[in-house]
């Protein structure tokens, strides 16, 4: 036995450790991360909604009021003139709050930003899986996430009474699937659409830059497809 073919097994776990260590610190600097925006969401996380926004904040949470008081499907947008039921968007935020602080007596403002920071910390896990599925890059994917939540406009509309969260989780939710769908054929195309047309109810300016994306995707696929058909 030569000595370099001796030394290959030694070879072989060193390279095996270092890469476990260094995953092993990735997942250490995410769960830091983790920690950190989680501290930062829960600052003032008991303070009224009168921070930037206030006006899109109040009526959000003037729509989660009348839902407890009256009916869980009644939908008053304090926009107009009575009678106070213009909807602007699918109020699925609305309501998700509003059964929830019927069932456990919470108050609107901790609930409502309960619900967002639990949304935003769902869109990162959708972000993260959609990341490495383009790039195909594990580093990539950590980065991005790593950015994401960091984010101080993402940080900041995560802790509001806003629909924002939810929108964006709906969003990536749906882009992620359509992905899948387009890469391996494999993914109920009811739940597919189903998702979509939520995402696009909720808000629909969150939705459109996501389903160019998902179009832009399908194109250059199809074009994948056909230039390795020719070759």
């Amino acid at each position: 036995m030569s000595t370099s073919e001796s030394f290959r097994p030694l070879s072989n776990q060193l390279k095996y450790y270092l890469v476990s260590k260094r995953h092993f610190v990735w997942k250490c600097l995410i769960v830091i991360f983790l920690v950190a925006s989680l501290f930062i969401l829960l600052t003032g996380f008991l303070n009224p909604i009168e921070d930037h926004h206030s006006f899109r904040q109040t009526q959000v949470a003037i729509t989660i009021y009348w839902m407890i008081t009256e009916d869980l499907f009644s939908y008053i947008v304090p926009v107009t003139l009575p009678p106070w039921n213009v909807p602007r968007e699918l109020p699925l935020y609305q309501f998700m709050v509003a059964v929830l602080c019927k069932l456990f007596n919470f108050q609107i403002e901790p609930c409502a930003r309960f619900v967002s920071i639990t949304f935003f910390y769902l869109s990162s896990f959708y972000l993260y899986k959609a990341t490495k599925l383009i790039f195909c890059s594990l580093l990539t994917a950590r980065f991005t996430v790593i950015v994401f939540l960091l984010s101080p406009i993402y940080l900041f509309l995560s802790r509001a009474c806003m629909i924002e969260s939810l929108a964006l989780f709906l969003g990536l939710c749906f882009m992620y699937n359509a992905m899948i769908l387009v890469e391996k054929s494999r993914y109920n195309i009811i739940a597919l659409t189903i998702l979509g047309i939520l995402a696009a109810l909720v808000k629909i300016t969150t939705f459109y830059p996501i389903i160019l994306f998902v179009f832009l995707y399908c194109l250059f696929n199809k074009a994948e497809l056909l230039k390795n058909k020719k070759n």
